[in-house]
């Protein structure tokens, strides 16, 4: 069920996922601290779901691995996650 008194962003929710990316310490962090439904959009919320699954299943948050489990239509999407990162 979605808080009513929440903010959401998706600029926010698109850097937190290129962080998980960029930083597989961090993705084992943000796994423990947030669930899916802490994300409003479809996308990051996906994207989400498939870095929990692949920690769960022992595997780091790579993006070639998680490549495999999104819909092509979204790899582009994935990019620019990470490219919203500032370095």
């Amino acid at each position: 069920m979605v808080d009513k008194n929440r903010t959401y962003s998706l600029r926010v929710e698109e850097a937190i996922i290129g962080c998980c990316l960029i930083e597989k310490d961090l993705a084992k962090q943000m796994i423990s601290i947030l669930q899916k439904d802490d994300f409003s959009h479809a996308k990051t919320r996906n994207l989400f779901n498939v870095i929990k699954e692949l920690s769960e299943q022992g595997y780091s948050c790579d993006v070639v691995l998680i490549r495999h489990r999104i819909d092509p239509s979204e790899h582009g999407y994935m990019m620019e996650c990470i490219d919203s990162v500032s370095s």
